[in-house]
């Protein structure tokens, strides 16, 4: 298996991607692969949720780069066997507003990636980004491999696919033609509830083998192991959203493999 660069992005908050990117990163250090996330989010969730402790964040590597400094390197912290991260910062929100007058401003961090895996080995990077699609998300997508979508089973946030899926069409065609779309993923969806219904039938109909078989439920169990900064695999293993986020890891696997 080739190594793969994932990007989790949706513009609209509160679609469980944070979620998503440390389940993920949790499910498939389980199974044996060496993995990194990368927190392009100044509200760092994802750090928070993987209870990273280190100070030094992807920040560090940014301003490096802008004041063209030759020795740059992302700052690695360990997390758990088989799991690192690097972290992001609240300072990212000006980080992104300095970037836009840097040259070649969307290949940064793929510089920063490709520079990082002669060092060190990977099996799957996950990228958290902000919901918005500005300079730091158009960065990860230039970066990654590969892009998820997680999309939540509600009528409003259905609302918005279609000019998401525009957007971000967009920006692939601009800067990563060779960008592969995983797959979109329901998430939230709680079956028996109208709404979660129809919400689930109209995204399978409209984008049929796009879309995951996995759809993840409606789990409290899942908020609280990311409130404690624990994996769910530890905290609740025979949870619905444990098993959830299993079943979608080994379909990303299929996927990837085929």
């Amino acid at each position: 298996m080739n190594r793969r660069i994932i990007t989790v992005s949706n513009n609209k908050g509160g679609v469980a991607k944070t979620t998503t990117c440390t389940t993920l990163l949790h499910a498939l250090a389980n199974k044996g692969y060496r993995v990194l996330g990368i927190d392009l989010d100044p509200q760092r969730n994802l750090s928070i949720a993987l209870g990273a402790k280190s100070k030094h964040t992807i920040v560090d590597a940014f301003n490096d780069h802008i004041n063209m400094r030759e020795e740059i390197s992302l700052p690695i912290e360990t997390i758990r066997e088989g799991l690192d991260i690097v972290s992001a910062s609240p300072m990212l929100e000006q980080i992104e507003q300095m970037l836009v007058a840097q040259p070649a401003r969307e290949n940064i961090l793929r510089a920063f990636i490709t520079k990082l895996l002669k060092a060190q080995s990977y099996d799957f990077i996950i990228i958290d980004t902000r919901p918005s699609l500005g300079v730091l998300t158009t960065n990860a997508i230039v970066a990654s491999t590969d892009i998820i979508v997680p999309i939540e089973t509600d009528f409003l946030a259905i609302q918005g696919v279609l000019d998401l899926i525009k957007k971000l069409k967009r920006i692939i065609s601009l800067t990563n033609p060779d960008l592969n779309i995983l797959g979109f993923v329901a998430t939230k969806y709680n079956k028996g509830v109208n709404m979660n219904d129809n919400a689930l039938k109209y995204l399978r109909d409209t984008y049929g083998e796009v879309m995951f078989n996995t759809v993840i439920r409606k789990n409290i169990a899942l908020s609280e192991s990311i409130s404690k900064c624990v994996s769910i695999y530890d905290y609740k293993p025979n949870s619905k959203g444990a098993a959830d986020y299993d079943n979608l890891a080994n379909e990303i696997l299929t996927r990837i493999n085929q």
